[in-house]
Parts: C-alpha cells; structure tokens; sequence
C-alpha cells in the first residue's frame, strides 16, 4: 500500500503542457464567445440591467449618482404630465403646484436643455451590446437620463399659461406667471396652433385680441401698385400668380371675349 507522503508532486511533460495551455485559452475564448453572443440577442433593456448591475460593482458612488438623477427627472416629468392633465380641466388625484413645476422645470431646461430620446433609441448603433460600458454616456449604457425629454418645457409653459389666463386663479405666484408668459412669447408662440390661446397672451400683454396686419405693396408690370395684407401678398407669391393691374386685367378679359 503506497505512503501518501510517498506522493510526489505530479509532472508534465512540455507537450502535455502545451495542450493543457491551449485547452484554457479556447476554454477561455468560448466563455468570452458565449457572453458575447448572448449580449448580442439580448433586449435593450436586459442590456441597461446588465451594465447597471456591472456599473454597481465597479463603482456604486457613481452609480447611486446616476440612478437618483434618473429618478428626479422622472418625478419632475411625472408633474409635468399632471399638471397638462390639470390644465385641460382632467382629473388629477391632487391639485398638483403648476406654478412651481414651471420654476423647477425652467430651472432645469436653462441649466441642461433637453433631449429626444426616441431619436437617440433609434440611431443606428445605439444599442448596448458590447461587453463593456462607457460611463461618459449614462443613457446608452444604463438607460439613466440625464437631461429632461422634448418638449417638457413647452408642455409645463403652455399648461401653466393656459390655466393662469382662463382661471385667473389668485393663488398662483403672479411673478411666475409673467415669467412664463414671456418665456412662451419668446420660445413657443409659433408652436402654438390654439389661436384661442394666443388672444389671452396679446390681451394679459396690453395688446388687442387680433395682431393687426402688415401691409405690402405689390407692383404689376404696368407700373399699377396696390396695398394689400402681407398674407395675401405671400399667397400670390406662394402660388406663382402674377399681381395684374386693373387695366391689365380689362385686356385680358376684352381678349377673352374676343376668341369667343
């Protein structure tokens, strides 16, 4: 019966080391071959979950920041959303500070603007595959936003003005609500298709209801001039008519009537 202390160490010969070596490496390549393929057929989602959990591991102070920036902006994004519902007179649990929403989410827009995610999610190349994160790029890698949605701010503007001006509730802050009346004046007026709502803005400004029209001159080839609405002058010009005099217009009807 052999003595365990008889044992000795166990020696391999160069080739049988040589396999041994070449063994792990492939073993180790088709480890790294299959974590590549599954990340691959992977969702976006279970592709953020990955790298989170990752990013987690590696460094949790960065991570902490990341997730609770993600979740201000979509608290704040949340109101927003109540206070449109407020504004268009739907039911909301509460009566949500449309007046602070508005200071807060201006504060936010002047500080890191905005973001069209959607466009971002469909740029080719977008989806987080690989084995590794870059963390300069928290929303690819992580799905953490760091800048409020489109359009936010002019949905928190309009809903703010809308119901300041229609329910000229004298609980609101009045130097917010002038704040964001010239915030909408100056950003969104063109956005706006609610002719209604353009009324009350020109009327709380100390304007009249209607803006009054700007005239142009159009100028046949005869020389005749006439003052007419910039807008019906930019329909001439929209449609490729020609501007005709009434003299002009008298031959071209007698000529008419000739060939009949």
């Amino acid at each position: 019966m052999t003595n365990v202390e008889e044992i000795g160490v166990f020696s391999e010969s160069a080739p049988e080391a040589k396999r041994r070596k070449d063994r792990e490496r492939k073993r180790t390549q088709r480890a790294r071959d299959k974590s590549a393929k599954a990340a691959e057929s992977e969702t976006l989602q279970q592709a953020w979950e990955r790298h989170s959990e990752k990013l987690k591991q590696d460094d949790p102070a960065l991570y902490a920041y990341f997730f609770q920036r993600h979740q201000e902006l979509a608290d704040l994004e949340m109101e927003i959303s109540d206070c449109e519902d407020f504004a268009r007179g739907l039911h909301v649990e509460a009566k949500p500070q449309i007046a602070e929403c508005w200071r807060d989410t201006q504060n936010e827009f002047e500080k890191h603007g905005e973001c069209n995610y959607g466009a971002i999610d469909r740029r080719e190349g977008f989806h987080p595959s690989g084995l590794t994160y870059d963390a300069s790029d928290p929303y690819r890698w992580f799905g953490f936003r760091d800048r409020l949605s489109v359009d936010c701010f002019f949905i928190i503007t309009r809903a703010l003005v809308k119901y300041a001006l229609t329910t000229k509730d004298e609980s609101l802050d009045s130097a917010i609500v002038d704040c964001a009346v010239a915030e909408f004046t100056k950003r969104f007026t063109a956005w706006e298709i609610n002719p209604g709502l353009i009324k009350l803005i020109r009327v709380y400004r100390g304007l009249p209801p209607e803006e009054p029209p700007t005239w142009e001159f159009l100028k046949a080839s005869d020389g005749y001039c006439q003052k007419v609405p910039r807008s019906i002058a930019e329909g001439y010009r929209s449609k490729g008519i020609v501007f005709m005099s009434p003299a002009q217009l008298e031959r071209l009807a007698e000529g008419r009537r000739n060939l009949e």
